[in-house]
């Protein structure tokens, strides 16, 4: 373009010079051409001998005109020819500069139309990604304040739906095997997921890492998605601590659902934070399952599964203290096997460990909903009653003994029959917790004492 309107500079400069040069030698052409024609009519009036004295001027003045006329008019015509040639020229050129450079700056206008819908583009991407990374950012603050796991999952449908308003998925669950998954949550429309699927039914959890279905590629389906040949899904695993806790699978028509919102990024980088997203989950998941299993060792017997001894403390002192303000009756019972350490010594610890989870598990038919079963140490089980006078808890404690002594127990292939003695104190004002574990636990040894399989609640 530079050299272009340079080439132009450079004519009109030779234009306006040669007009000039052209002005010059039109003057020099006409001083010359006076000059040789008086001296030319000069001589022939001389020649001749004409007398042309009284009319010298007017002779002199025809004769100069005749001469001059053509002379004068080719000069003056050659020129203004010259320079209407010039003028044209000049005007093309004019022209085809002009149209060159209309040409030009629509090119530009349309490379700088064309730069800035890219960049226009590359602001709104920018613009999705920022939006996402915040929405996941709260996601993951959200997640590592979450309790339980079902907040875990109301945190993830909430947010995916916010993230991806275009797919549909479900958040799976493993259980104790980890040989089956659960669907514990889903959102969008028509989601093409089974409720329920074994573990050798997906291949992301198969492989033990994500698994792409575009439609594009030659990748296997999983099972567990209806329809999968026609659906576009991803499934990825929730792996902490190399432990398999649940599976998030995303569906959606096809592949265009990315296309419709502009979402530029190739699949690779999809996948990569749909794994990120993945990834938080499965740390707040295995966080809280942790959690939840120092919880249950801190209050639970590992063997029987009941509340232990410490939670039976502060579960009394709790309930003392809303029977008094409630003016409700409170009571608790003591429970021992009898010649539990005969068990021990002739079958093995083994099988006296078998007796006291099933003992527990009799121990719990004779309870409601809100009473409390604990192991309180050894062969020694408690119960806690609420809202149970003396009276109706010797009932429930007469109910147990009977039932445990009628019960065949099978420990190890070997069927025992036991039984076991029981002492029972109600809550009285002013008592501490202290004091009525001393009662019970007082009146259980009278009980055993006075020949076992029996319940003693007066001693």
């Amino acid at each position: 373009m530079r050299g272009k309107l340079c080439t132009i500079q450079r004519e009109g400069r030779h234009v306006k010079t040669s007009s000039g040069a052209g002005a010059l030698r039109l003057f020099a052409l006409l001083i010359a051409a006076i000059f040789i024609s008086e001296r030319a009519i000069a001589l022939l009036i001389e020649h001749l001998a004409i007398d042309v004295s009284p009319y010298a001027d007017v002779v002199a003045s025809v004769l100069l005109t005749a001469t001059m006329f053509p002379i004068l008019y080719y000069a003056v015509f050659k020129e203004i020819s010259g320079k209407n040639e010039a003028l044209e020229a000049n005007e093309y050129r004019l022209r085809a500069a002009h149209n060159w450079l209309e040409q030009c700056i629509d090119e530009r206008t349309m490379e700088i139309r064309t730069a800035n819908e890219a960049l226009e583009k590359t602001v709104k991407n920018l613009h999705d990604r920022q939006r996402e990374m915040d929405i996941l950012s709260q996601m993951g603050r959200l997640l590592q304040a979450c309790h339980s796991v079902k907040e875990v999952c109301d945190v993830a449908e909430d947010h995916m739906n916010r993230l991806f308003p275009q797919l549909s998925g479900a958040l799976y669950l493993a259980n104790e095997t980890h040989k089956t998954f659960e669907k514990v949550i889903d959102w969008g429309e028509d989601a093409p997921l089974k409720e329920m699927f074994e573990f050798s039914a997906c291949w992301a959890l198969r492989r033990g890492r994500s698994h792409l279905v575009d439609g594009e590629t030659r990748t296997v389906a999983c099972r567990h998605v209806v329809d999968a040949a026609a659906e576009w899904h991803l499934c990825l695993p929730l792996t902490a601590q190399n432990e398999t806790l649940g599976l998030l699978c995303l569906c959606a028509r096809d592949e265009q659902v990315f296309a419709n919102r502009g979402d530029d990024r190739s699949p690779d980088e999809r996948v990569k934070f749909f794994v990120m997203m993945a990834d938080g989950m499965a740390l707040s998941i295995a966080s809280l399952r942790l959690r939840e299993s120092l919880e249950r060792q801190a209050v639970r017997d590992p063997l029987t599964g009941l509340f232990n001894r410490r939670y039976m403390v502060e579960t009394l002192d709790r309930e003392l203290i809303r029977a008094r303000r409630a003016e409700q009756p409170l009571s608790l019972v003591m429970l021992d096997i009898d010649h539990f350490k005969q068990i021990n010594d002739n079958d093995g610890h083994g099988a006296g460990d078998v007796l006291l989870e099933a003992v527990g598990a009799q121990l719990q038919k004779f309870v409601r909903g809100d009473d409390v079963v604990c192991r309180y140490g050894g062969e020694e089980f408690a119960i806690i009653l609420k809202n149970t006078p003396l009276e109706g808890a010797v009932t429930v404690a007469e109910a147990a003994r009977s039932a445990i002594r009628a019960h065949e127990f099978v420990a190890r292939g070997k069927t025992l029959r036991i039984t076991v003695s029981l002492g029972v104190s109600a809550f009285e004002q002013g008592d501490a917790p202290e004091a009525i574990i001393a009662r019970a636990d007082r009146r259980l040894y009278t009980a055993k004492k006075e020949g076992r399989d029996r319940v003693n609640h007066t001693a």
